[in-house]
């Protein structure tokens, strides 16, 4: 259910966990009866209510608990830098008013693709500095 957003996840979790709890109960009700039911020895048929059922009754009203929290207060969402833009550039390339051709390189600046440019600045600028000296070596040799 993720793919479907997490309001939508959050609801249908709420529901399934009230239906478990809900069959839970049923299931406690029903063992209890037929317990009572077939209360003789030589029973086809018997069963009795245990220690599981409010275990698992509980488990249901936690997670029915938890999804309601998300259902009510939402889950934060924290974009990385830069998301927002990538993602109204994306809509703008979708809609057609923007082309691939059209973005700059990188199409938004962020602390990593800073980090990326000055690395290429250091290495241009370390290039040059041994280009430069070894035509000096070899002017000085001719």
């Amino acid at each position: 259910l993720s793919f479907t957003g997490i309001r939508r996840t959050a609801k249908a979790n709420c529901a399934l966990a009230a239906a478990g709890i809900v069959f839970t109960a049923a299931c406690a009700i029903l063992s209890a009866v037929t317990k009572a039911i077939s209360g003789f020895d030589g029973a086809v048929i018997s069963c009795a209510p245990s220690f599981g059922w409010p275990l698992q009754a509980a488990a249901f009203a936690v997670f029915f608990a938890a999804n309601l929290l998300v259902l009510k207060k939402g889950l934060p969402v924290l974009p990385a830098e830069g998301m927002r833009e990538r993602v109204e550039i994306a809509k703008k390339v979708r809609r057609g008013e923007l082309r691939l051709d059209d973005l700059p390189q990188p199409v938004v600046e962020t602390a990593e693709t800073r980090k990326i440019e000055e690395q290429i600045r250091a290495a241009k600028t370390e290039y040059e500095e041994k280009r430069q000296k070894r035509e000096a070596e070899a002017h000085e040799k001719a």
